[in-house]
C-alpha cells in the first residue's frame, strides 16, 4: 500500500504536472526521488517529460539528463516539427504528442492499413485508433486499459491520454502479459537454421520470408531463425518461427544463449546473403552443412570480402541468383559443382487491374529501391529529364524506397532537375505491390543489382520492365525481348527511348506486361523454386519425431554404437567439473591448511607434463599428473571423489540399454585423464557392465578432438568387417564428438548435456557466482545439477512453478537450516529440539531425513509443537497489558475490515459484558464501529483500561499452555532448542517468561534464520544468517522480503486457533481453524512447495551420505534467496506478483501482495490457463482406415479422458479396430473429415452444449453413422444429491443438475451406451432401453515387478483429486486419527485436495501433497505400502469403478477399501487387497497391518497379478456387433499417423 507521508512530494509534483507547471513539477519530482529512491521507476517518465517541456517553453535545447523520451520510447518527433509548435489538432493530440510516448514506428508496423494510407499515425490514433482498440505503443494495451477501467470506458475518453494525465499517477495498469507456464523452449529442436543479416524491408529478407513461409506450409521441417540486426520486419519473421536476434541484449552471454537456441539437432544452416558471413561463424561449432544464398555481385562482394572469406571456410553449397553472382563466386575459387543457379522468387499476390486504359490518364512509371547511387535513383531522374527533352509530358514517375542513411537526397535530385511535376518520391511502403497495380511501366536504373526481387513483383503486376544489360546484373535474362526492353549499360537516352516507345505503343506494352506476368508465374513463384532449394538440403533435415526417437532410429540403422562417457553415459552430481576439486580440497584441508590451491596446481602440472610430450601424445593420465605435483600428491583422493559424484545420465543409460537390447556392438570412447581402472569402476558403479571396446585418451595418448582416436576406432572396427559409416557415435562435445567424428566418416548426433538447456528457474547471476566462497560454489554447483536431473526424472511434476520453487529454494534453505540446527544443538549440548509450527515443519522434515540415525539411536529428540501466536500470546498476556500484547490484539487494524467487537473477542473478553461495553462506548458510538489505523491510540487506551478483565479471561489459556508444555516434556527438561525462521523471537521470549513465572528451570535457546535488532536481548539464541540485525545487509534484505521468505516455509496444514483439553485422551490438544472450501490458494502453494522441497531433501540426504561435506554456506543461502526476489522470469512475476497471503494472528485477513519487485509497475502478469484442446490422435491397428471416432469433452490430463477415450482406443486398436480420439472443440471442417472416414462415433462424457458437439452429432447422423455414448459415473438427474462433489459442496447443485439433465437428453439420442461398471449398465438398460455394454477402466500393459521386502515403517497414502470424497473420508476420520496419533512410526500421505480433518493434517506423521500428473501419481503411490479408499455405501459409489484398485495394483501396492461396489467385486480380502465393512473394521485392519507388515508386499503382488489379468488394455470386452451394428468397417484408405493435422 502506498505510504502517503513518503509520497507527498510525488503527489504535489503530479498536481503541478497536471496543471502544466512543469518547472515546479520537475523540482518536486527531483525532491521525491532524493527522499525515496524506490520511487524512481514511477517518476522517471514524468520527470523526463517535464524537463523537455521546460526546455521547450524556454525555447532552448534540452540538456541531456538521464534518458530522453526518444531513448525511452524509440520515437522521435514524427512530423519533424519543433517542440513549441507541434500542430496539435485536439487536446488528446497535444497530451499524447507532448508526452513523447506515442511510438510511430510501432503503430505503422502493426497497422499496415494506416501505413499504406499515408495519414499521420498519431492523428489516426486520436481520431479512430483508440476506438478501434489499437495500441499506441507496445507497452499500452488499449483494450486492456478500457476493460480494467470501466470509468474510463463509460466516459468515452481517449484511454492513452487519460493514462498520461491521470492513470499513471493512480498506478493503473496499462497492459497484461499472459504467461504460458507450460511453454518449454527446448521442445522446439530445429534441424535447419536460417540466418538473415537483418530484418529490414529489403529484397534479401523478403526472399527468405517467402521461402520460410512455403517451408512451414508445405513441409514438416523444423527450423528456427537467427537475425543479425533487428528491423521493421521483426514481426514477420517471428510469425513464422522462433527468432534469435544477435544484436539483442544477452544477459546469459551470447554464446550460451545462442547454443541454447539452436539445440543439438541442427543438420543444415541456410545463410541468406554473404553479408551474414560473420554471423554464420557463430554456428561453425554445429558441424552442420552450410548453404549460402548469394544475392550479390562483384561490387558488393568487394565490400563484404571479410564476411565471404569466413563463409567460404565452412560453406560447401551456394545458391546464386544471377550470372554475375556466379562469376563473383568463381573469382573466389568456388567450384562450379558447388554452385546452383536459382533465380529469385516471390509469393503470389492478387491484383485488380482494369481491362481498359483511360485515354486521358498519364502513363505511370515506377521505380523502387533504396535512394542510392547503386540503385540508380539519379539515373531515374535523368530518364525523366530525357523524356521531357523528347517532348513527352503525359507521364508520372513514382519512386518507392527509403532514403534514410543513403547517399542521395531524393528531393534535391528531383528539384535540381526541375522535375517535381513529373517525378514523385513517396518514401518506403510496406507493400509496394499494392501500388504496382496502378502502374504501366517498371524502370530498373540500377548500376548493379543481381536479380532484384522488386522486378518480379512489378512484372507480376503486368508491367513490362526496362533495364540495363548484363553489366548491371541478371535482369536482362528475364526481360529478354518479350517482357520489356533491355538497353545498353548506362544508356540514359536508350532508356528514355524505350519508355517513349512503350508509352506510344499501348498494345505492345500490354503484350509485354502480360508476358512478364506469365514468366513470373511459370518461373519465379516460390513453389517453383523452393522445391529445388529443398533438394539441396541434406535429407536429415526432414527428420521427424522427438530427439529420443531420432537416436533410436540411428541406433537401429547402425552396426556399432559408440558412446562418449562424461555428460553422455555419465553425469556428475555437481554441475561444474572444477567444483569437484573444491570438494577434494575441502576434504584434504579438514585438518591442515594448504599452501596452494588444488585446482591451480593440478591444471598447471597437467600442462607441464603434457608439454613434455612434445606433441607425440594428445593426453596423459591422472597418475602422471599427481606424480609431478608438489603439495597434493595422492591421486586416489580425486579418483574416490569422482567415483562418488558420478551417476548414470538418465537418457544416456536408456540409449545404452536400447543398443544392448538390439544386439549392437558397443564402443565407449572418451577424452579423459582418469586411468582405465577408475573409468571402468565408475561405469560399473553406474550400471554399465558391458562394452566391446573402451577407447580412452589417457591410455592411448590419442584424443577424439584431434581425430586420432577415431582412427584407432575405425582400424579396430575393420577387424570385424565394419565401415566407418556403420558406426554411430553419441557424445556432447561439438568438436570432439560431432565435427571430428563426421570428418572421420562416422555418423553422429550430438548429445545435449544436462545443464545446457537448464530449466532451473532461479539461477545466480554470473557476477554473483564469481563472488561465492568455496562452500558457496559447492552448494551452487550441486543445486544447479540436481535441479536438471530432477527435471529429467520427473518432467511433469517439476514443471509446476511452486513445486520448482520448493525444490530450488525451500529445499536447499531447509537443508542448510537443518544442518545449522544440528551444529547448534551439538555446540550447546541440547538433546530436545522443538520445531515450531508452521514454518518449522519443512526444517524438521529436512532434519529428520538428514539425521534419522541420530534420532533412531536417541542422540537427539525431534519434536514439532504448535507454539504459535494463537496458542502462546493469549496465555502470556500481562496485567496490565504490554504494548506487545496490544499489538497482537490490534493486528490487522490497518486493513479497516473488522469492528471493535472483533478485537474484543480476540482479547478473550465479551463485547456484551456491561463493564467492557461501558469502556468502549466512551470512545466509540458502537461496538460495531469499524476502526482504522488512526484509532490505534484510542484502542490501546481501551485495552489498557480493560487489562484486568483480559488477564482474567485468559486464565484457562494459561492452564492449557502449561499442560501442553508439560505433556511435551518441556517443563522439566534441562534445556530445549526452539527452531523457527525467526525475526523478533516474540514466542521464545514469552515462553521464557511463562516458564519462569511457573517455576520451571528449563533453559530455552532459539535457533533461527535470523533475528532483528529489536529482539529482546535476554533471549538466548543464534541466527544462521544474522543475529540482532547484524550483518545489516542480510537483515535489511530479508526484512524487505519477509512475506516471501515465510511463504517458502509455510506448511500445508491448518492454523492453530488455541489450545483445548481432550477428555478422551486426558491431555491438552490443539484446536485448529477450519480449512475452507475451496482450499485457499496459499495452502495449495504450500503443498507444492513442500513436495518440491522434500524431493530435494531426499536427494541431498544421499549426497551427504556419499560425498557432500557437512557445510553451510551463508553467502549461497543469501544469494539464492536474492535471485528469487530479483527474478525476471515472467512465470515468477505472474505467480509471486499476485499472491494471496493471510495476515493476522488467526490468519483471517486475506490480501493480494506482490512478493517480488516488478520493474514494470504498469504491467500485470497472468498465468495462461492450460487449454484442454488437443489435435486428433490416431491409434492404428492393422487397418489403415479409422473405424471408430471418439470425441471427449475434457483434456488429455483428465482421468476420464485417459481411461474412457485413450485407453479405450488402445484396447480397440489391439482388437483390430483403428480409432481416432478427438476433442469436442475440434473444428467443423476437421470433424466432418473424421466423421466421413469413421463407421461409429463414440461420445465420451459429452452433451450438446459442449464445444462443437451439436454440430458433430448432427453431422454424424447426416452421414448415417452409429452413435454411442460413454458414461462412467451415475451423473443423472435423480442421483444428483448423491454425487460426492455435490454433497461435499464443491459442485453447485444447480450446475450439477444442468449437466445431469444434459447427459440424460443426449443419451436418449444414442444407438448404444458404453459404461464402466455393471451397476451403470443396469441403470442404462432400465432407464433408456438401448444396447449397453461394459468396458471396465484399464491401464496400459506393464511388466510385473518383483516383490519388495517388508517395510521398516508402514507408509499409508490417501489419494483424491477433488473435494468430492469429503463424506467418504469422514467414515474413517476418527479411527484413523486415533491410530496415527498413537502410532507415530506410521506415516500417512494425503495426495490431492485436502478433504481430511484439520487435526489429522496437523499430525507430524501426516503430510499433504498436491495433485500430481498421472505418471507422477503412480510413482508416488508406488513409494507407499497401502492405499486407503473409504467409500460411503450409497448408490453413486456402488456404480463407481475400482480405478484406485487398478492404479495401486499396477504398481504392486495393495488397497484397503470399503466393501462397496466394484471394490467388493475385484478384491479378495487379504489375498489381493483388504475390505472393511465399518469403522471398527478399519481400526482393526490398520492395527493388524502395522503389527504384521510382512503381508503387504505379497498382497500387493497379488493385486498386480489381478490387474495384469483383468485390467489392462490388452483386454477388450466390447463386441463388434455392438460397436458397428450391421455396418461393415471400411479398410485401407489413408496412411498411418499419430497426430492428424
Amino acid at each position: 500500500m502506498k505510504n502517503e507521508s513518503k509520497s507527498s512530494a510525488l503527489a504535489a509534483g503530479n498536481a503541478a504536472f497536471r496543471e502544466g507547471n512543469f518547472p515546479r513539477a520537475v523540482a518536486l519530482y527531483e525532491k521525491a526521488v532524493l527522499e525515496n529512491p524506490e520511487l524512481q521507476d514511477l517518476i522517471d517518465i514524468n520527470l523526463t517529460i517535464g524537463r523537455r517541456r521546460c526546455a521547450a517553453d524556454a525555447n532552448t535545447p534540452t540538456e541531456s539528463v538521464g534518458h530522453t523520451v526518444a531513448e525511452l520510447t524509440g520515437v522521435t518527433n514524427p512530423a519533424g516539427l519543433s517542440e513549441v509548435d507541434l500542430g496539435y489538432t485536439s487536446d488528446d493530440h497535444r497530451i499524447i504528442a507532448s508526452s513523447g510516448l506515442f511510438n510511430q514506428a510501432y503503430y505503422l508496423e502493426n497497422y499496415e492499413d494506416v501505413a499504406g494510407s499515408g495519414v499521420d499515425p498519431l492523428e489516426h490514433y486520436c481520431n479512430h485508433g483508440w476506438k478501434e482498440q489499437r495500441n499506441p505503443n507496445k507497452e499500452f494495451n488499449t483494450h486492456y486499459y478500457l476493460g480494467m477501467n470501466p470509468d474510463v470506458a463509460q466516459a468515452m475518453v481517449n484511454p492513452f491520454a487519460h493514462w498520461i494525465q491521470y492513470g499513471q499517477f493512480e498506478q493503473r495498469k496499462t497492459s497484461k502479459v499472459e504467461v504460458d507456464p507450460h511453454y518449454d523452449p527446448s521442445a522446439h529442436q530445429p534441424t535447419l537454421i536460417f540466418i538473415s543479416h537483418e530484418a529490414s524491408q529489403t529484397g534479401a529478407p523478403a526472399v527468405l520470408l517467402s521461402l520460410m513461409r512455403w517451408l512451414k506450409k508445405n513441409t514438416s521441417i523444423k527450423f528456427s531463425i537467427i537475425i543479425g540486426a533487428q528491423g521493421i520486419w521483426n514481426k514477420r519473421f517471428e510469425e513464422i518461427a522462433p527468432c534469435f536476434y544477435l544484436d539483442d541484449a544477452h544477459k546469459g552471454g551470447l554464446t550460451a544463449e545462442l547454443r541454447d537456441f539452436c539445440g543439438s539437432n541442427v543438420q543444415s544452416v541456410y545463410v541468406n546473403t554473404i553479408a551474414s558471413g560473420n554471423y554464420a561463424e557463430h554456428l561453425k561449432y554445429l558441424g552442420a552443412e552450410f548453404i549460402t544464398h548469394v544475392h550479390e555481385m562483384e561490387n558488393v562482394f568487394e565490400i563484404f570480402e571479410t564476411q565471404f572469406s569466413a563463409l567460404s571456410k565452412i560453406c560447401n553449397k551456394y545458391i546464386a541468383v544471377s550470372p554475375g553472382s556466379i562469376e563473383s563466386l568463381k573469382k573466389r575459387n568456388i567450384k562450379q559443382h558447388e554452385i546452383s543457379f536459382l533465380k529469385p522468387f516471390i509469393e503470389p499476390f492478387e491484383f485488380y487491374r482494369k481491362g481498359t486504359q483511360n485515354k486521358h490518364r498519364k502513363t505511370v512509371i515506377f521505380g523502387c529501391g533504396a535512394v542510392e547511387t547503386r540503385k540508380g535513383f539519379d539515373l531515374f531522374c535523368e530518364v525523366g529529364l530525357a523524356l521531357l527533352q523528347k517532348g513527352d509530358t503525359q507521364f508520372k514517375m513514382i519512386w518507392i524506397g527509403s532514403a534514410e542513411g543513403k547517399d542521395l537526397d531524393p528531393l534535391k535530385e528531383v528539384s535540381s532537375r526541375h522535375l517535381s511535376e513529373f517525378i514523385e518520391w513517396i518514401g518506403p511502403r510496406d507493400n509496394p505491390r499494392e501500388y504496382f497495380a496502378s502502374g504501366d511501366i517498371f524502370l530498373l536504373p540500377s548500376r548493379e543489382d543481381p536479380y532484384p526481387l522488386v522486378c518480379m513483383e512489378a512484372a507480376e503486376a503486368g508491367m513490362p520492365v526496362v533495364c540495363f544489360g548484363s553489366e548491371a546484373g541478371g535482369m536482362h535474362t528475364f526481360v529478354e525481348n518479350d517482357a520489356g526492353i533491355v538497353v545498353d549499360y548506362l544508356d540514359i537516352d536508350g532508356m528514355a527511348s524505350a519508355i517513349h516507345f512503350l508509352m506510344k505503343d499501348v498494345s505492345t506494352r500490354r503484350q509485354m506486361g502480360k508476358c512478364a506476368r506469365e514468366k513470373v508465374i511459370q518461373r519465379h513463384y516460390v513453389d517453383k523454386v523452393a522445391q529445388q532449394i529443398v533438394s539441396l538440403l541434406p535429407a536429415s533435415v526432414h527428420q521427424l519425431g522427438s530427439s529420443v526417437e531420432l537416436y533410436l532410429k540411428k541406433i537401429d540403422s547402425a552396426k556399432i554404437i559408440s558412446f562418449d562417457i562424461f555428460d553422455t553415459l555419465l553425469t556428475r552430481k555437481l554441475r561444474d567439473p572444477e567444483v569437484v576439486f573444491d570438494v577434494i580440497e575441502y576434504n584434504l584441508t579438514n585438518h591442515q591448511p594448504a599452501s596452494l590451491p588444488l585446482l591451480k596446481e593440478r591444471m598447471d602440472t597437467a600442462g607441464l607434463v603434457l608439454g613434455r610430450q612434445l606433441g607425440e601424445r594428445d593426453d596423459i593420465s591422472i597418475d602422471e599428473i599427481y606424480q609431478e605435483m608438489s603439495f597434493f600428491r595422492d591421486s586416489n583422493t580425486e579418483k574416490e571423489v569422482e567415483l562418488s559424484v558420478c551417476v548414470a545420465h538418465p537418457l544416456g543409460k536408456k540409449l545404452y540399454q536400447y543398443a544392448q537390447a538390439q544386439g549392437k556392438e558397443i564402443y565407449i570412447a572418451s577424452d579423459m585423464y582418469l586411468d582405465q581402472h577408475t573409468i571402468e569402476s565408475i561405469l560399473k558403479n553406474c550400471g554399465y557392465s558391458h562394452w566391446d571396446k573402451l577407447f580412452l585418451s589417457s591410455t592411448l595418448g590419442k584424443k577424439k578432438e584431434t581425430g586420432k582416436l577415431y582412427k584407432e576406432m575405425i582400424d579396430f572396427s575393420k577387424g570385424s568387417g565394419h565401415l566407418p559409416s556403420e558406426i554411430f557415435h553419441i557424445g556432447d562435445n561439438w568438436e570432439g564428438d560431432v565435427r571430428q567424428a563426421r570428418l572421420s566418416g562416422i555418423e553422429t548426433k550430438r548429445f545435449t548435456p544436462i545443464g545446457e538447456r537448464s530449466r532451473k528457474l532461479f539461477k545466480l547471476p554470473l557476477n554473483s557466482k564469481k563472488k561465492l566462497s568455496q562452500k558457496g560454489r559447492i552448494w551452487n554447483s550441486y543445486c544447479e545439477q540436481q535441479t536438471d536431473l530432477w527435471h529429467q526424472d520427473m518432467p511433469s511434476a517439476s514443471s509446476d512453478f511452486y513445486t520448482q520453487l520448493g525444490f530450488e529454494v525451500t529445499g536447499p534453505l531447509a537443508c542448510m537450516m537443518a544442518m545449522y540446527v544440528k551444529s547448534q544443538a551439538k555446540k550447546s549440548h541440547i538433546h530436545q529440539i522443538v520445531f515450531m509450527a508452521r514454518d518449522g515443519r519443512i526444517i524438521k522434515k529436512a532434519f529428520d531425513a538428514l539425521y534419522s540415525q541420530d534420532i533412531l539411536e536417541g542422540h537427539v529428540r525431534s519434536d514439532y509443537l504448535h507454539l504459535s501466536r494463537a496458542t502462546v500470546i493469549p496465555a502470556t498476556f500481562q496485567n496490565p497489558l504490554t504494548s506487545n500484547d496490544i499489538a497482537f490484539i490490534l493486528d490487522g487494524l490497518h486493513l479497516q475490515e473488522k469492528p471493535v467487537q472483533y478485537f474484543l473477542n480476540k482479547a478473550g473478553i465479551s463485547a456484551q459484558d456491561p463493564g467492557v461495553k461501558e469502556v468502549v462506548l466512551r470512545h466509540f458510538s458502537s461496538i460495531e464501529h469499524l476502526p482504522n489505523w488512526d484509532d490505534y491510540i484510542t484502542l490501546s487506551r481501551i485495552f489498557t483500561e480493560l487489562s484486568s478483565l483480559v488477564y482474567a479471561a485468559n486464565s484457562r489459556n494459561r492452564e492449557h499452555l502449561e499442560s501442553y508444555l508439560k505433556d511435551n516434556d518441556i517443563l522439566h527438561s534441562k534445556s530445549v532448542l526452539f527452531v523457527d525462521v525467526g525475526w523478533l523471537l516474540n514466542i521464545q521470549s514469552r515462553i521464557e517468561s511463562f516458564l519462569a513465572n511457573i517455576g520451571s528451570t528449563t533453559l530455552v535457546k532459539g535457533c533461527y534464520v535470523g533475528s532483528r535488532e529489536r529482539v529482546s536481548k535476554n533471549s538466548y539464541h543464534s541466527g544462521l544468517l544474522f543475529e540482532q540485525g547484524d550483518p545489516y545487509v542480510y537483515t535489511d534484505f530479508i526484512e524487505k522480503n519477509t512475506t516471501l521468505f515465510e511463504v517458502l516455509f509455510s506448511a500445508p496444514e491448518p492454523s492453530a486457533k488455541g489450545l483445548t483439553n481432550d477428555p478422551d485422551r486426558n491431555q491438552t490438544t490443539v484446536a485448529f481453524k477450519k480449512i475452507t472450501n475451496p482450499i485457499p490458494k496459499e495452502f495449495v502453494a504450500a503443498q507444492k512447495i513442500h513436495f518440491g522441497a522434500e524431493e530435494f531433501i531426499a536427494r541431498f540426504r544421499l549426497a551427504r551420505e556419499s560425498f557432500f561435506p557437512e557445510i553451510i554456506s551463508r553467502d549461497y543461502f543469501f544469494q539464492l534467496f536474492k535471485s528469487l526476489t530479483a527474478s525476471e522470469n515472467p512465470i515468477v512475476k505472474a505467480t509471486l506478483g499476485n499472491f494471496e497471503v493471510s495476515l493476522g494472528g488467526d490468519h483471517e485477513f486475506v490480501i493480494t501482495q506482490a512478493l517480488i519487485k516488478n520493474n514494470d509497475p504498469y504491467t500485470n502478469y497472468y498465468l495462461k490457463e492450460k487449454s484442454d484442446f488437443f489435435e486428433p490422435i490416431k491409434f492404428s491397428s492393422h487397418n489403415d482406415q479409422p473405424n471408430i471416432l471418439i470425441f471427449t469433452s475434457a483434456g488429455l490430463d483428465n482421468g476420464s479422458t485417459r481411461y474412457r477415450s485413450i485407453h479405450l482406443a488402445q484396447s480397440l486398436a489391439g482388437s483390430g479396430i483403428s480409432c481416432v480420439v478427438a476433442h469436442a472443440a475440434t473444428s467443423h471442417d476437421k470433424a466432418a473429415e473424421l466423421i466421413a472416414q469413421a463407421d461409429t462415433v463414440i461420445f465420451q462424457r459429452c452433451f450438446m452444449a459442449q464445444g462443437n458437439i451439436a454440430y458433430i452429432y448432427a453431422k454424424a447422423r447426416e452421414e448415417n453413422k452409429r452413435c454411442i455414448s460413454d458414461i462412467d459415473d451415475l451423473v443423472f438427474p435423480k442421483f444428483v444429491p448423491t454425487i460426492g462433489s455435490v454433497a461435499g459442496g464443491e459442485w453447485d447443485i444447480n450446475q450439477a443438475t444442468f449437466v445431469a439433465e444434459s447427459y440424460d437428453n443426449f443419451i436418449k439420442k444414442m444407438d448404444g451406451c458404453i459404461v464402466s461398471t455393471p451397476a451403470l449398465r443396469a441403470h442404462i438398460a432400465l432407464e433408456y432401453k438401448i444396447p449397453c455394454e461394459v468396458y471396465r477402466n484399464k491401464v496400459l500393459p506393464f511388466v510385473a515387478k518383483e516383490s519388495s521386502p517388508p517395510p521398516a515403517q508402514v507408509k499409508l497414502v490417501y489419494a483424491s483429486g477433488t473435494y468430492s470424497h469429503r463424506q467418504d473420508f469422514e467414515i474413517i476420520e476418527d479411527s484413523l486419527y486415533r491410530f496415527l496419533a498413537k502410532t507415530p512410526s506410521c506415516q500417512l500421505s494425503i495426495l490431492g485436495a485436502a478433504q481430511v480433518s484439520e487435526r489429522i493434517l496437523a499430525l507430524t506423521n501426516v503430510a499433504s501433497y498436491p495433485i500430481l500428473g498421472y505418471q507422477d501419481m503412480l510413482s508416488f503411490i508406488e513409494a507407499h505400502d497401502l492405499l486407503l479408499v473409504p467409500l460411503v455405501d450409497n448408490i453413486f459409489n456402488r456404480a463407481k469403478s475400482n480405478v484406485k484398485f487398478i492404479e495401486a495394483g499396477s504398481v504392486s501396492v495393495p488397497v484397503l477399501a470399503s466393501e462397496v461396489g466394484e471394490f467388493k467385486a475385484s478384491i479378495k480380502h487379504k489375498v489381493n487387497g483388504y475390505l472393511a465393512k465399518n469403522a471398527t473394521d478399519w481400526s482393526h485392519l490398520l492395527e493388524q497391518l502395522i503389527q504384521n507388515p510382512n503381508r503387504l508386499s505379497s498382497v500387493g503382488s497379488q493385486a498386480q497379478q489381478t490387474v495384469l489379468k483383468r485390467y489392462t488394455t490388452d483386454q477388450c470386452e466390447l463386441r463388434q456387433k455392438f460397436l458397428f451394428g450391421t455396418s461393415k468397417p471400411k479398410r485401407n484408405t489413408i496412411p498411418l499417423m499419430e497426430k492428424i493435422n
